[in-house]
């Protein structure tokens, strides 16, 4: 049976982090801190802490089941109607709720004019999870601590609609994350199929500009003859002829009326 996983190839951050982990494993200041966590836990009287500690873990462990239940209780009791089809947009066309916002304010006060969806907004997002685990909030923020994933609504959307992300080390060169993606893109490409319910992607630039295709399609109830005379007038350089002007609002409609799946 041949086997149907790709090669793995070394990449040069592989290479790198091996370099510098043998380097450290000669480090006399890395070798002094292992020695003495190694002196450490051979002390006698430390097994009566770990005894103690394991103890408070499982304390710990039970109030965390308890919390968990306590916020299912509250998410299942202020579930808001809004969200719910806000995790519906996310899962089935990839907008999380930054973006779910923005195409609402587009909408509601731009129409279909042309406005940019603003330089975060791509296929890639930089996060800095630093800042946002370690120090997630605020000190005004009302609450003390990261809400449970179960109840951070923001977080939900942005996970179904980037749900496979990419940890760069802080040592890591632009080389080495373009080597990583180069030769990694097989692994990544399966995690993401996981998460596509099969669908091929596939984005094609259009042939006609945005503002010319709108034009047409909100003037469609004229005459070919009569939309192309009011398009010379906004956009003299479109260069239709009359049977395209047809087809245009003709594939407009399927466009506009079709059920989108995402990439298509």
């Amino acid at each position: 049976m041949t086997n149907k996983n790709p090669p793995i190839k070394e990449t040069q951050g592989h290479r790198k982090l091996q370099q510098y982990v043998d380097d450290l494993k000669r480090n006399k200041h890395l070798l002094a801190k292992i020695k003495k966590i190694r002196d450490i836990l051979k002390r006698p009287a430390n097994k009566d802490k770990w005894d103690e500690r394991e103890k408070k873990y499982d304390e710990i462990l039970e109030k965390k089941k308890q919390l968990d239940e306590l916020t299912k209780e509250i998410v299942s009791a202020t579930k808001l109607e809004v969200d719910e089809i806000i995790y519906g947009i996310a899962e089935e066309y990839g907008l999380d709720n930054d973006m779910v916002g923005n195409l609402f304010l587009m909408t509601e006060f731009m129409g279909n004019e042309k406005d940019p969806i603003g330089e975060i907004f791509d296929f890639c997002r930089i996060t800095d999870d630093y800042d946002e685990t370690i120090y997630p909030l605020s000190p005004d923020f009302p609450f003390p601590a990261p809400l449970p994933i179960e109840m951070d609504r923001d977080r939900q959307s942005h996970i179904r609609a980037f749900p496979v992300s990419i940890n760069i080390h802080k040592l890591a060169t632009k080389r080495d994350v373009l080597d990583f993606v180069e030769k990694r893109w097989p692994f990544i490409e399966s995690y993401l199929d996981t998460y596509r319910n099969g669908q091929k992607i596939r984005f094609r630039m259009r042939k006609h500009p945005r503002e010319i295709t709108d034009f047409i399609w909100e003037n469609r109830n004229f005459s070919a003859k009569e939309i192309k005379k009011e398009l010379d007038k906004v956009h003299p350089k479109n260069g239709l002829v009359y049977y395209e002007i047809g087809k245009i609002i003709s594939i407009e409609k399927r466009r506009r009326s079709k059920k989108i799946i995402v990439g298509q």
